[in-house]
């Protein structure tokens, strides 16, 4: 019979519970170098199987979680707190399998994403309030900030603070075995929890009554709009207990996350500089959605450092309800087992100085954080954090906000960094800081945009192959002039992102059409009736010179907002991405798809208005440019006489015989009367595409020497 895990030596009487307390991320990580994969911890009486680092993601992936372990006893009064409904924390197996689509789908960044100025407008609301010059525990006003914009994204105001934070505190600390579940029965925490559910209730109860002119849906009105992989939307109860479930999570989890990105800023000053000055540039430009907040390149990166750094997901928590062998050792039914990938986020083979705070490593051209499953901060396998993806937005719209409205300093300034876990670990009450009013607005730190390729390469999950896959299944559909392409009334069931061409968006008023919207180029349309699950709420028809559209049907783009966490803009950058990819294809069927692939970063989409002039005959010769979108005409000038010589649409090229002869441009490209857009490719970009293509003896070179009998430049 295989032997148990090795146990870690610790204390006679509280074993290792010290260790656990000062810093649990740091206790297991020293046990996983010490041990390997497979050890055990005591905490007084308790004794802890803990399987680590890449075997707890590959334990899971064999399917021994729903084989052997539970999660019943160990969640089952935590899951009777949340009402009738089934607690997707304590489910395993087919239950757990039904409630993750829909729960990532309500809690996604794009159901959040319309709400954004209203979520950065209550933490400045409430930054604001903040004493001038008096110290702040800072765990505790952020907690406060997550709540409050959570009850915005709920669309209510009828929670108390006080009675969610008594309850979170509870519920966390039973279901850590700190506490009894006997506290359940406390006058005081009853009171609060009939308080919260009883406006959570009616909150639901409202939702059938709201107007569908009263904005974007909410996230109760997500959670109604959703279905399990069955067709069957969730319960009036589980509507209720998810709602309550986000509650805790974000002062629970958002609040301290916060807290530790706010302490890694506090404690450099060039980072916190570069971060002030971003929020503010990023204000200016329109914090509109979750896509603008994503562009916050310094925001991100601390993010993404401070979960690397300062885990909160230790490990996740099982009983053993049949004994099992795994690397050699064994474990018997009745005791307690937890999975922890936590060691891999200091793996000094994928982090440089692992345990140094470095944000630029979660930056291109470094990335660390994505290499493979070096860092996996929301659990893993199907336990992985349905709601990461609107933790990260809540995250830095609070950050961003605390730092447009106040400038705030470390009380006292040496403080260092003292961990407190009850149950997760938090930054402790001594943390504080002192805020005050912004004396000027002058940057000295001016941070450069987050370019298209830059934010595109954060998307999470958007190189798996489904997503591949719904990208490449998108059909091109194009529509006359003045064509309805979706119709008020109808059941949505399409994404539409516009190629070319332009849209109008009408709404039926009184019998009569009132316009409400004007769509053109790399806009879209068609999502709020997918996430919502409701007829179309306006009519799209194409404009005067018709429509050209990417389609994604209604499973394809639920999947990608479930799956991967992105939102309609994203998508829709993918998709023209995935169009531009084309045209270079078409313009270039001397380059295989990969070629094409590694290109494009070379390339970036240009917009020329009607009768722009592009490119103009005797200039220095310096871009290389493929058409996207529209048309251009390209005319020869001899003296006052202007002569046509080719008419250029999507997929043709123009600017390669000025580079490839270091000659000034021959001739002038006019865009044609509905615009145009290019893809343009800078010298060096071109030297590449030369050197993909055999270099200038190669194919693609002797192509486009060829084109010098049609003159075009």
């Amino acid at each position: 019979m295989a032997d148990k895990a090795p146990l870690c030596p610790g204390g006679w009487l509280l074993g290792n519970a010290r260790a656990l307390l000062d810093d649990p991320a740091a206790a297991i990580t020293a046990a996983y170098r010490q041990y390997g994969p497979m050890f055990r911890l005591r905490a007084a009486w308790r004794h802890y199987t803990v399987i680590a680092g890449p075997d707890a993601g590959e334990f899971m992936a064999r399917g021994l979680d729903k084989a052997h372990l539970t999660r019943e006893q160990l969640f089952g009064s935590i899951a009777r707190e949340f009402g009738k409904a089934d607690l997707v924390l304590k489910e395993i197996g087919p239950r757990h399998a039904r409630l993750r689509p829909p729960l990532a789908t309500a809690y996604s960044r794009q159901v959040a994403s319309p709400h954004v100025p209203r979520m950065l407008a209550v933490v400045r609301e409430e930054a604001r309030q903040w004493p001038d010059g008096q110290p702040l525990e800072v765990v505790r006003h952020a907690k406060r900030l997550a709540f409050a914009q959570y009850c915005a994204l709920l669309g209510t105001l009828d929670l108390e603070f006080r009675d969610c934070l008594l309850m979170t505190d509870y519920l966390m600390n039973v279901a850590a075995r700190l506490l009894p579940s006997a506290v359940f029965a406390l006058p005081w925490y009853r009171n609060a929890h009939r308080r919260t559910y009883g406006a959570l209730e009616a909150l639901v109860a409202r939702r059938h009554t709201r107007p569908p002119d009263a904005g974007p849906p909410t996230l109760v009105d997500a959670l109604g709009a959703v279905h399990d992989p069955s067709g069957a939307p969730l319960t009036e109860d589980e509507i209720v207990s998810y709602a309550a479930y986000g509650v805790g999570a974000s002062i629970g989890y958002v609040g301290r996350l916060t807290s530790f990105m706010l302490y890694e800023l506090l404690r450099d000053a060039a980072l916190y500089a570069e971060a002030v000055a971003e929020a503010r540039a990023a204000d200016q430009a329109g914090l509109s959605d979750a896509a603008a907040v994503r562009r916050m390149r310094v925001l991100r990166s601390v993010y993404d450092e401070t979960l690397r750094v300062h885990s909160l997901a230790i490990g996740m928590a099982f009983d053993v309800a049949s004994g099992f062998e795994y690397r050699g050792h064994r474990v018997d039914a009745g005791e307690f087992v937890v999975l922890s990938p936590v060691p891999s986020s200091y793996a000094p083979a994928v982090f440089t100085d692992p345990m140094r705070f470095d944000p630029a490593r979660c930056r291109p051209p470094r990335n660390e954080h994505r290499r493979g499953d070096a860092c996996q901060p929301f659990g893993v396998g199907d336990r992985t954090c349905a709601a990461m993806g609107l933790v990260e937005l809540m995250c830095t719209t609070i950050v961003a906000g605390v730092l447009l409205e106040r400038a705030l300093v470390v009380d006292p300034p040496g403080y260092r960094l003292r961990l407190t876990v009850r149950p997760l670990p938090s930054p402790d009450r001594h943390f504080r800081c002192r805020a005050s009013r912004w004396a000027t607005t002058t940057d000295r730190v001016r941070p450069l945009p987050a370019s298209d390729d830059e934010v595109m390469a954060t998307f999470p999950g958007a190189d798996r192959p489904e997503v591949d896959a719904a990208l490449t299944g998108a059909a091109r559909e194009t529509f006359g002039a003045d064509v309805t392409i979706v119709r008020e009334g109808d059941a949505a069931d399409a994404f539409y992102l516009i190629e070319r061409g332009t849209v109008v968006v009408t709404r039926d008023a009184a019998g009569a059409p009132q316009v409400l919207a004007t769509l053109g180029e790399g806009e879209w349309f068609g999502e709020i009736g997918l996430l919502q699950n409701a007829p179309r709420n306006a009519t799209v028809t194409a404009g005067p010179d018709g429509a050209t559209t990417r389609v994604l049907g209604r499973a394809a783009f639920l999947a990608m907002v479930a799956t991967s966490d992105l939102v309609a803009s994203e998508i829709g950058q993918l998709l023209q991405a995935r169009s531009a990819a084309g045209r270079l294809g078409e313009a270039l069927p001397q380059l295989p798809p990969e070629a094409i692939a590694r290109m494009m970063p070379a390339f970036a989409p240009r917009t020329h208005p009607p009768g722009a002039i592009v490119i103009r005959q005797g200039d220095p010769a310096s871009e290389f440019f493929v058409v996207a979108t529209g048309e251009a005409t390209v005319v020869r000038e001899v003296g006052n006489t202007r002569t046509g010589l080719a008419r250029l649409g999507p997929g043709d090229y123009f600017g390669e015989l000025g580079l490839l002869h270091a000659a000034p441009r021959n001739a002038t490209v006019v865009a044609g009367p509905a615009g145009m857009t290019t893809l343009v490719a800078g010298r060096d970009g071109f030297e590449r595409l030369l050197a993909e293509g055999g270099g200038r003896a190669g194919a693609l070179a002797a192509a486009m020497l060829a084109r010098v009998a049609r003159a075009v430049p």
